[in-house]
């Protein structure tokens, strides 16, 4: 018979434990670190001409009749994925079709693949300005997008990003995450601070949210102090109306 140690029995237990535990998250994925700005990329010349040519008309017959909004088309980001069917080789481009207010605009996104435009989205949101993709948190196969905006005001700046899939029939939203705060620029409030979240996505039908929060002192924004990690996040409703015109 084999004698097992009273020291290798706990040994033991605790790999059995840290396996299971690794078991549980591996479905836990990152999706966003608002503690480094998304880079945002550049269309090649060619989809810059499509982009012009197809996208930019249906933008101008959406608002054309819009007070303060002139024919300012400006392309944000691109990301890659399979958004509308899988499998695909699709870009999504974020562009801006002008400003209606300092942080108030008319929106789109438009999905091409294999020099097509194959699906176009409008909507009117705030400072929006990066464009991402995710892998399929809710495993139906299609990429999911996520549309990084935010808000500065006062001394005060907030950022958050919305995160939408398109469907056959138009779009699901699956809310807004705010990602970061800072008031470091606030002449009225003593307790400044930069706060940063790391945002991760539990995948399923249904997808969960949590988050690891960092600090930062405003002298020294660059220098991050994790305050919690991996907790239960809150995921607002979104109000903005998205609409298919492809």
């Amino acid at each position: 018979m084999i004698n097992i140690s009273a020291s290798f029995r706990v040994f033991l237990h605790l790999m059995i434990v840290l396996a299971a535990s690794r078991l549980c998250a591996q479905n836990l994925f990152p999706i966003y670190d608002a503690r480094r700005l998304p880079r945002q990329a550049k269309p090649s010349s060619t989809e810059t001409a499509l982009l012009h040519r197809e996208v930019r008309p249906a933008a101008r017959r959406v608002w054309r009749n819009r007070e303060g909004c002139d024919d300012q088309f400006e392309i944000l980001d691109v990301t890659s994925g399979a958004f509308t069917r899988t499998p695909a080789e699709q870009k999504a481009f974020l562009y801006n079709y002008c400003r209606t207010a300092r942080s108030y605009g008319n929106y789109g996104i438009a999905i091409i693949e294999d020099g097509r435009v194959v699906a176009h989205i409008v909507y009117e949101g705030g400072s929006d300005y990066a464009i991402g993709s995710l892998p399929d948190i809710n495993k139906n196969g299609l990429s999911e997008i996520i549309i990084r905006g935010g808000f500065s005001g006062q001394g005060i700046i907030e950022g958050g990003v919305s995160l939408i899939e398109l469907t056959a029939s138009g779009i699901t939203r699956f809310g807004q995450i705010e990602t970061d705060y800072s008031n470091c620029d606030d002449p009225f409030d003593k307790n400044t601070r930069n706060i940063a979240y790391r945002i991760y996505a539990k995948t399923g039908m249904s997808p969960t949210f949590f988050r690891d929060t960092y600090t930062s002192n405003c002298k020294d924004a660059g220098k991050w102090t994790r305050t919690e990690e991996q907790t239960p996040m809150r995921v607002d409703k979104s109000e903005i109306v998205y609409r298919r015109v492809k």
